[in-house]
């Protein structure tokens, strides 16, 4: 059949590597690289009337899609977010052409072949390009084996990838080396004796990622060992079950890390923070970040738009740190809206589902296992960091997802489950009915973040312009306010909605109403933004004690409270600059 022979898998892999190589490269070229992508697809559909084999994840993907599409839309800089945006799709569409490729076992592992040499050749190159004193403090002796390593060898131009990201590259691809290196496939025994080459691959991935100093991927890589060893012990003594304890186990590490990531994950790497494992500013940036989750749930601020949206309405500070939150799942829920997040946690543990229905009368699909435990590693380091959203290694988040078993056939829709989807509709407009008027009122307050954003960050131009408060003072954010209303006349402890108005109050000196409205944020949603925004209110307000004990916990690592002095001494605002300089004082005092 020519949809699936190999010369057409083998144009279609090419057609899209070379697309991603292009998007990768030069995300300028837009549209273009898509043709070339594409082609394949246009072949098999004049051929066979179909486009590409069907997976249980067509939906998702396509739901997933609509969210960035709409990303592209609510971005200030739209030309980010479409570079972004090219990348995300080749990812998809690299998923598409690894499962067309997959006919037979021995196809499979020609794959697990390329991507064996795929993590050959970017752990040379690491080791070749990185600046091995730029991270040397995290551990000395290590820089010191990768600066000897790489001695011998000319300076080579080009792009310097960053290590979390080769780290996490390499702690996905590991598995399936690991596999290849290791499984007999026509004994059906582990352990066999591995060819030369192959062992040697496998080393120099281990060394790589030991070399990246990536702690997330160390992490990622030993719980997905673990689940490794626990799954052949348990297989040993219950062949037939032990799939479905794994794919149990692995969805419930997602869904806990998912959920961790919105809640209690800033306090523990708080608590952690003077501990071996996190040395840097990462419990500030993902407890800021939560203060944006709740702005977007159903359009995102924008792909590719993160740092400046980060460093205006969370960090609030005049000019971008850093370009992530550190998280996938924080991520892509400001970045995509929180429907997106959702949809990436539910494409993981669809696919753990799948594991769990796979036939154990025939031999286990080791694949498989290889690719649940290649996708434990992006979930966990996603946890602490984001190599394959955060950057344009986003086109290698979806390939576990490729490796699905090819037992794997569509199901007819039977009564049961057509009863299922009806019940489910049924409870989601129920829900929805019962939430309208709260719904209604995030949907408000997203608009509103979506367009003071766009308004703010495209007229804000520094240095020529100091602060955002300059901006907000030169513009006429009366749109932007009325809807910023509108959420807070259908629920009036809106969080969102009363953070980002009181904000833009105490830029135009209004500090009352600006007082009232981040009483009633912190009151409905305590976060670090908050506090810093109700501490400053109380300050120019006069309330210096109130203000002092607010301030006492806010991070500070790059003076932003000093920023806010600042601001009042530029607009001659004595008696509030007096304010902010003793709750300042206070704070060092005590």
């Amino acid at each position: 059949m020519v949809l699936f022979s190999t010369k057409t898998a083998l144009l279609d892999l090419i057609c899209t590597i070379t697309a991603a190589a292009l998007w990768y490269v030069a995300p300028q070229l837009g549209v273009w690289p898509l043709l070339l992508a594409l082609l394949p697809w246009g072949g098999r559909f004049f051929y066979n009337q179909r486009l590409s084999r069907r997976t249980p994840f067509d939906l998702l993907f396509f739901l997933f899609l609509l969210t960035a599409v709409a990303s592209i839309w609510s971005a200030f800089d739209t030309q980010a977010a479409l570079a972004k945006f090219w990348v995300i799709l080749a990812g998809i569409l690299l998923f598409y052409s690894l499962i067309n490729a997959q006919k037979e076992q021995t196809d499979t592992n020609r794959l697990l072949l390329g991507l064996t040499l795929f993590g050959t050749i970017l752990t040379i190159y690491f080791l070749l390009t990185n600046d091995w004193s730029l991270y040397a403090y995290k551990f000395p002796r290590l820089a010191q084996i990768g600066a000897l390593l790489q001695t011998p060898f000319p300076t080579l131009p080009g792009h310097r990838l960053h290590p979390n990201v080769v780290g996490g590259m390499l702690a996905m691809v590991l598995p399936f080396t690991t596999l290849i290196t290791w499984w007999d496939e026509d004994q059906q025994q582990l352990l066999r004796p591995p060819r030369l080459p192959l062992l040697a691959a496998w080393l120099l991935l281990l060394l790589g990622l030991l070399l990246t100093f990536s702690r997330g991927a160390w992490l990622a890589t030993a719980i997905a060992a673990a689940l490794a060893l626990l799954f052949t012990i348990t297989y040993n003594i219950w062949p037939y079950h032990a799939h479905k304890l794994l794919a149990f186990l692995c969805a419930l590490l997602v869904i806990s890390t998912a959920l961790l990531s919105f809640n209690t994950l800033p306090t523990l790497l708080d608590w952690w923070q003077n501990g071996p494992v996190i040395q840097d500013f990462r419990a500030e940036i993902l407890d800021n970040s939560q203060a944006l989750v709740a702005d977007y749930p159903f359009i995102g601020s924008g792909l590719n738009n993160f740092m400046l949206v980060y460093a205006s309405y969370a960090m609030l500070m005049h000019v971008g740190f850093t370009v992530h939150a550190h998280n996938i799942y924080l991520n892509v829920a400001i970045e995509q809206g929180f429907i997106a997040a959702l949809l990436l946690v539910i494409l993981w543990v669809l696919f753990f589902y799948h594991l769990s229905q796979i036939n154990h009368k025939s031999s286990p699909q080791f694949t498989t296992l290889a690719a649940i435990f290649a996708l434990v590693t992006i979930a966990i380091h996603g946890l602490v960091d984001d190599a394959f959203y955060g950057s344009r290694a986003v086109i290698l988040l979806f390939v576990p997802l490729a490796f699905i078993s090819p037992q794997w056939q569509p199901q007819p829709m039977t009564k049961e489950k057509l009863g299922y989807i009806l019940i489910s509709l049924a409870a989601l407009i129920i829900i929805t009915l019962g939430l309208h008027t709260r719904l209604r009122a995030n949907w408000y307050a997203n608009l509103a973040a979506i367009h003071q954003a766009k308004l703010e960050l495209t007229h804000y131009q520094w240095p020529a312009i100091p602060m955002q408060d300059a901006t907000r003072q030169a513009i006429d954010l009366t749109p932007i306010i009325n809807t910023y209303q509108q959420s807070l006349h259908l629920n009036p402890n809106q969080p969102s909605a009363n953070r980002r108005l009181g904000q833009i109050e105490l830029s135009l000196g209004h500090y009352q109403t600006a007082l009232d409205h981040l009483q009633r944020a912190h009151n409905a949603r305590p976060n670090n933004t908050t506090q810093q925004l109700l501490g400053e209110a109380y300050a120019v307000n006069g309330d210096t004690t109130t203000a002092t004990t607010l301030w006492q916990t806010v991070y500070n690592s790059h003076d932003q409270l000093e920023l806010r002095r600042a601001w009042y001494d530029l607009i001659d605002a004595s008696p509030q600059e007096a304010w902010i300089s003793q709750t300042m004082s206070n704070n060092i005092q005590e």
